[in-house]
């Protein structure tokens, strides 16, 4: 018989050399499939509904971003940790996600339609990029090694720094030019934007 379509999404591989795949599917349904060899898989039993990012962390583990389900933690096929807008408060912005990066540290970043969100063992936060709804728009997320932050959107590259802001900053205004968000490609006509963040929130935003 002919072997069933998959419209895949997203692709992984984890710690331990095994496929994960995110597909398409309706939302009473589970869009993720893991496959050990590669040629058959077999769907996980959650119900994510479509399956649009994945990101595999060093211990084995490997997040799952949905579009409109949130974010889902795996370890092998045991569901450990769930996330939605409603769950976390509003610090998982979006349950839509689009992007999964998870960095050297362990530290898992999102990408959704309302921004950056990042997961460490303080919890879900935001990372804000523009006040331009496109800007926070994310497709991609990637870190470098020296810990410089590239975040794709509909409005195109942001870059953040890696050096940590200055204490004396946190909660108030004022201006860190070793720590910034700015876009390094913006159409002609949009206004330049530079927002200086810290790992919670914005600190000042200067136009």
């Amino acid at each position: 018989s002919r072997p069933r379509a998959y419209f895949i999404e997203a692709l992984e591989q984890d710690a331990a050399g095994n496929l994960w795949m995110g597909t398409r599917a309706k939302a009473e349904e589970g869009g993720l499939y893991h496959a050990p060899d590669g040629l058959r898989p077999v769907k996980v039993g959650a119900v994510t509904g479509t399956v649009s990012a994945l990101g595999a962390d060093n211990e084995g583990g490997v997040w799952v971003g949905t579009d409109g389900r949130g974010v889902r933690y795996f370890a092998g096929t045991e569901e450990r940790e769930r996330f939605t807008f409603e769950s976390t408060s509003g610090g998982l912005r979006s349950d839509t996600i689009y992007a999964v990066f998870v960095d050297r540290e362990g530290v898992a970043w999102f990408g959704t339609d309302r921004g950056v969100c990042r997961y460490d063992p303080k919890g879900v936060a935001v990372e804000p990029l523009s006040s331009e709804t496109e800007g926070n728009f994310v497709r991609s997320i990637y870190r470098t090694r020296a810990g410089r932050l590239l975040v794709g959107t509909n409005r195109g590259l942001y870059v953040r720094d890696a050096r940590p802001l200055s204490s004396s900053l946190r909660g108030g205004s004022g201006c860190c030019p070793g720590c910034r968000l700015c876009p390094a490609r913006r159409p002609a006509r949009a206004r330049p934007v530079v927002q200086i963040v810290r790992p919670f929130g914005i600190v000042a935003d200067h136009r």
